[in-house]
């Protein structure tokens, strides 16, 4: 959680917060540390402080869980102004969903290209409606094809590939 690129905010890591807190040493909100990825909503908001990210998680997670945890860390932290101060939301979502509509065990996602659409506008309907003076990054998926490419050369990465084929089996054959 420290060393995630866009909120880490372990010393010395190279991230995004890291970078603005230099600048601005009264930043808040950057998490630190390390702890299993879960896909059970566990939150350890003394470690993830406003990084709200969870593995695994399609565009239907956004608009509740995640955004539920956020708006609560938002609303009561109190080194946070929330009408006056300014703050930054970075989204990058979007390769479960695509994973998920690979058939593992003969089973689909049901995020059609249209409800990715409905839930995202969701979410930034309610990030608008809540969180005001924020600038909103979403960030588009990146190529997951080249997760199999890269994959090819590292005995690490084929390893991984073993428990990443069930989550997105199509990726790999």
């Amino acid at each position: 959680r420290g060393r995630s690129w866009c909120i880490g905010a372990d010393p010395n890591a190279t991230t995004t917060y890291n970078f603005l807190k230099f600048y601005n040493p009264k930043l808040v909100g950057g998490s630190v540390g390390t702890h299993v990825a879960t896909q059970d909503w566990l939150y350890i908001a003394s470690e993830d402080v406003l990084n709200a990210a969870q593995s695994g998680i399609v565009t239907g997670d956004l608009p509740q869980h995640e955004l539920d945890y956020l708006l609560t860390q938002l609303k009561y932290n109190p080194n946070i102004d929330m009408p006056n101060d300014w703050k930054m939301l970075t989204i990058e979502i979007g390769a479960n969903d695509l994973c998920g509509t690979c058939p593992v065990n003969g089973t689909f996602s049901k995020t059609s290209p249209d409800q990715f659409e409905a839930q995202m506008r969701q979410t930034l309907e309610r990030v608008r409606l809540n969180v005001p003076k924020v600038f909103v990054n979403v960030l588009e998926g990146f190529n997951i094809s080249q997760v199999y490419t890269l994959g090819q050369t590292s005995l690490y990465c084929a390893e991984v590939h073993k428990q990443v084929y069930k989550e997105c089996g199509c990726l790999f054959k």
